[in-house]
């Protein structure tokens, strides 16, 4: 995967972007309004995150 942003998608037109075409589009506006899955993922990135470092911090405890 690179980091430059080429996804392999063709690129946008210009006058696609200054007509804004999902301005008018309700599922657009509520996935970008209530997109709850984002928030439940983070948080459980971060409980990963720290259960992880919790199990790890054992280990090392354990070894030495």
């Amino acid at each position: 995967m690179s980091d430059d942003g080429d996804d392999g998608l063709p690129p946008v037109g210009e006058e696609w972007l200054s007509e804004e075409p999902w301005e008018d589009d309700s599922l657009a506006q509520f996935e970008e309004d209530a997109d709850h899955l984002d928030a439940q993922i983070r948080a459980q990135e971060k409980r990963n995150k720290l259960n992880f470092t919790r199990a790890v911090g054992w280990i090392v405890v354990r070894f030495i």
